[in-house]
């Protein structure tokens, strides 16, 4: 626990002294809010609609900050070398990787709340079941957010997986309320949307999919966790 704390703390200070990222990672949505703010004006008028779109940046924004947050961050340290370091410090990658985890989750609350609150005041939808709806969401984020570690054993450098997971990050969000057959669900971003549809408007919302790929990714994350690779994709 106490390595655990160490690291915490550590990579919380790290993420401060990026102020560039953490700026971008909400300035990024709030812009798109606002660039479409007359389009959404015209389409969402009632309060199921505006939740649904709130929604969907709650699902955008957890895309974008865990990706770029973990995947891209332990790609970044294990591409220097630094991560067997620490590794080999605390005897286990485990509270490392533990600590940017819970650092991100943070972020992610961070960033989902003020985009709610802005997005209500915006859209005049005032309610503090919005806001406790989001601590739902998240803690229901915990759990799954092993999954992206799945992108770190992809064979490409830290700076290649930004830019991709960026772009994709884009499309995924203007595609995600399409409906593809049921190949829909392969969208990662749909789901979160569909679980964050679920826990605001209810089981009215409800599809067998959405505990069927939430345990799959609770599994597959778990996996990806133990067969993470700690050593160098560059340096040998």
């Amino acid at each position: 626990m106490n390595q655990l704390n160490s690291f915490l703390i550590f990579n919380l200070k790290s993420i401060l002294k990026d102020r560039i990222t953490l700026v971008w990672t909400l300035i990024f949505p709030i812009l798109m809010i606002i660039i479409n703010f007359s389009v959404y004006q015209n389409s969402v008028k009632t309060i199921e609609d505006k939740e649904i779109l709130l929604v969907q940046f709650w699902s955008f924004m957890t895309i974008m900050i865990l990706l770029n947050g973990i995947a891209v961050e332990i790609a970044n340290i294990r591409e220097v070398g630094a991560l067997k370091s620490y590794v080999m410090l605390a005897g286990s990658k485990y509270p490392f990787i533990l600590a940017i985890l819970v650092s991100q989750i943070l972020i992610l609350s961070i960033s989902i709340s003020v985009i709610s609150i802005l997005f209500m005041a915006l859209f005049k939808l005032f309610s503090l079941k919005i806001l406790l709806y989001a601590f739902i969401y998240i803690l229901l984020i915990i759990p799954i957010s092993f999954i992206f570690l799945v992108v770190t054993s992809l064979p490409f450098k830290a700076s290649s997986i930004a830019t991709i997971s960026t772009i994709l990050s884009i499309a995924l969000f203007y595609i995600v309320n399409m409906q593809l057959f049921g190949l829909e669900w392969i969208n990662p971003l749909h789901f979160l949307y569909k679980l964050g549809e679920l826990i605001v408007l209810g089981f009215n919302h409800f599809s067998m999919m959405i505990p069927i790929i939430y345990i799959f990714y609770v599994v597959i994350g778990l996996y990806a966790l133990l067969k993470l690779d700690i050593n160098s994709k560059i340096i040998r």
